[in-house]
């Protein structure tokens, strides 16, 4: 192979400036080496004093400045154009892109330290440019420790991957290649998992038929008695827990069982019609598309009643001990009550009340059921981008909107005024009011008669109920 084709057959990034200079120096210290060229440019190799050999070396000196040149940008190419040897150039490089001093380390470190890798982003890619980042300091005499690596790599992490980070023992921190490896192996898993390309929420309300598990059954992967890995839906959403939370979680589940009059209680909760049902919220979640902080709240098309993961949301509220959701894992529902938030449209805002909402701390995301609105009256619209929900009336009153992210409908809630709240705290409870109504915003307050006529004339029991909305001053 003549010395032409050598060279170009490798291809690198060209060089554009100080951001990819020290990744470039690397690759091009490597085909510099391929090439027999290296100790031209480092300056390393004297020109001899016998002409015959003076001459080799010219055509060897000239080869690497070649092949330097040939892997620059336009830009960085004007400084070593005049360049007399590859050492001139590689020298005038290195003086104008390689940090230098404190101020070259700060910088890296800076670029290290606030790199973080956002859901949905190629893990691998953000691994390597910490990795590069690392390689920078280290190139400026400032090593990072394995610990201190570590620690700032699973701090660069999305939030979906705290399930994971809390699993990795402090021991690990002091090998980061191990660790390395352990987040790409999750990450492959990730992407192997069978799901839909975006986040899917779906919900159903039935009675589980077939055999089932024996209560005494305990899942290796969430620890929680009752079903098998095979079925744990913490499993399937990529969830992983430590041997002292999956005994955490035993205890707790098995804790619930054993309070008195826990059957009844958790009966009393779940049903509303169908005596025996339970609360569902099935989630499949594809940690690529996921970009949604925790606390988002969205309008599920099929969960069984609301879902608020802030108890501090909740007006009114009371404990409902064994009582879970099934749908991403047998999540345990801490309470029920009413929560009351408020939505804001333009310069509008409203009031909302939701009853029998439950309290579930370890939810993926606020849910408002699309089941319970239109049980009551509120009329959904979706659009391709957009959803609004009217109140029910004379004339219908949009007071919730939202917008489409993915294939999901997320809408903007904020906590209810408090006097608002404190009204809904001394409302009298009434197990036949329905789920949700809504009163269209004013801006003073009305009686029941004046609100009776507003409605026209219907009866007082469908206005008073457990989703209503006001003006937040009101």
């Amino acid at each position: 192979m003549s010395d032409s084709t050598s060279n170009s057959a490798y291809r690198i990034q060209h060089l554009s400036g100080v951001e990819n200079y020290s990744t470039w120096k690397i690759k091009m210290l490597d085909i510099l080496t391929d090439m027999g060229l290296e100790d031209y440019a480092l300056g390393t190799n004297s020109k001899p004093n016998d002409v015959t050999a003076a001459a080799a070396w010219t055509k060897k000196d000239r080869q690497a400045l070649s092949a330097i040149r040939l892997r620059v940008g336009d830009e960085p190419l004007i400084y070593i154009s005049d360049a007399a040897s590859a050492s001139a150039a590689w020298t005038i490089l290195s003086e104008m892109y390689q940090p230098k001093g404190a101020i070259g380390i700060v910088s890296v470190r800076r670029k290290l330290f606030h790199t973080q890798c956002q859901e949905g982003e190629d893990i691998n890619e953000h691994i390597r440019t910490m990795t590069r980042y690392r390689k920078e300091l280290a190139a400026l005499s400032s090593q990072l420790s394995e610990d201190e690596f570590s620690i700032t790599l699973l701090t660069s992490l999305p939030d979906s991957w705290d399930s994971f980070i809390q699993g990795v023992d402090t021991a690990s921190l002091s090998d980061s290649t191990t660790l390395i490896s352990r987040v790409l192996e999750q990450a492959r898993q990730k992407v192997a998992k069978p799901s839909s390309d975006d986040i899917a929420l779906a919900a159903n309300r039935f009675k589980s038929k077939g055999s089932k598990p024996s209560s005494t059954a305990t899942c290796h992967g969430c620890g929680r008695p009752g079903h098998f890995i095979s079925d744990c839906h913490d499993t399937a959403a990529g969830k992983t827990y430590t041997e002292q939370q999956k005994k955490e979680n035993y205890r707790r589940t098995m804790q619930n069982r054993s309070r008195p009059n826990n059957k009844s209680n958790r009966a009393h909760i779940a049903q509303e019609e169908l005596p025996t049902e339970t609360d569902y919220a099935f989630m499949s979640q594809d940690s690529r598309n996921s970009s949604l902080p925790a606390d988002t709240w969205l309008i599920d098309s099929a969960c069984t009643k609301h879902i608020v993961r802030n108890k501090t949301f909740f007006s009114t509220y009371s404990e409902t001990p064994g009582h879970s959701v099934k749908g991403f894992g047998q999540t345990p529902a801490m309470g029920q009550g009413i929560a009351t938030i408020a939505t804001h449209l333009g310069k509008n805002a409203y009031n909302i009340a939701l009853r029998n909402t439950l309290h579930v701390p370890d939810a993926p995301f606020n849910l408002i059921s699309v089941g319970c609105m239109t049980r009551a009256g509120f009329t959904v619209k979706f659009a391709a981008e957009s959803l609004s929900i009217f109140a029910p009336g004379p004339s219908p009153r949009e007071v919730i909107r939202g917008r489409r992210v993915g294939n999901l409908y997320v809408i903007k809630v904020t906590k209810s005024s408090p006097r608002f709240s404190s009204s809904i705290q001394s409302s009298p409870p009434d197990p036949t009011i329905p789920d949700t109504l809504a009163f269209p915003s004013t801006p003073t307050s009305r009686t029941w008669k004046e609100w009776h006529r507003v409605f026209g004339h219907i009866n007082t029991k469908s206005y008073s109920t457990t989703s209503y909305i006001h003006p937040p001053g009101s």
